[in-house]
């Protein structure tokens, strides 16, 4: 995989999460499930489609076909956006001061395990672009992003390597580049050594250039 490829590798990474949890419930039927009250139903994945796993049954004249439904939320420390970019668009009552308008219509006949095509999003009426309620506003992630990114991947920080290849897109020019590898070089440099400390060091370097041309 190249690595200007990497951003994208969340999608891939989110069903392989998807199938991996699906088929994990499934294994796990004799400890969730010990009495089989359960036994005609399963675990299934229903991608793109909400929620993402789903308890179903195999009989299909059954009263109840879903018994109950999880929504999976995965966190790909390598994307693009630094923030996490999950967004709240079920209900009215999870939107905080920060979102400013308040103002939403929500989706009319709605029912529970909404098929693909079911318009299931609140709209507000403010910041129809999709980016309402978004979590990273409430700052509730903050602390755990920090020790996350601090966090190395092959002896590199998680931040150096998301700030290094979010350098390479198509949009920058090579002295766009240039500029952005320099400041990443001057973030992680090690801060420069008080004068005092300057002054030892050359002095020991002295002693020791005397002592070499001594021994000579």
């Amino acid at each position: 995989m190249l690595a200007t490829d990497l951003f994208a590798f969340n999608s891939s990474l989110g069903a392989t999460i998807e199938e991996k949890v699906t088929a994990s419930l499934n294994e796990l039927r004799s400890v969730l499930d010990p009495d089989n009250r359960y036994s005609l139903y399963g675990f299934k994945r229903q991608p793109q489609t909400f929620p993402d796993v789903v308890l179903r049954s195999s009989v299909l004249n059954i009263t109840r076909q879903i018994h109950m439904g999880i929504e999976l939320k995965g966190r790909y420390v390598l994307a693009k956006e630094r923030e996490p970019s999950f967004r709240y668009k079920v209900t009215p009552a999870a939107c905080s001061p920060w979102t400013g308008n308040r103002n939403i219509t929500p989706p009319e006949a709605i029912t529970h395990y909404p098929i693909k095509r079911d318009m299931i999003s609140d709209r507000p009426e403010r910041d129809m672009g999709g980016n309402f309620e978004r979590f990273a506003r409430t700052n509730a992630m903050n602390n755990y992003i920090k020790l996350l990114f601090d966090e190395n991947l092959a002896g590199i920080p998680l931040w150096a390597w998301q700030r290094f290849l979010a350098l390479f897109t198509e949009s920058r020019t090579v002295d766009d580049v240039r500029r952005g590898l320099d400041a990443l070089a001057d973030k992680v440099a090690p801060a420069a050594p008080s004068a005092e400390t300057q002054a030892l060091v050359l002095e020991k370097f002295s002693e020791i250039g005397e002592i070499i041309a001594d021994d000579t």
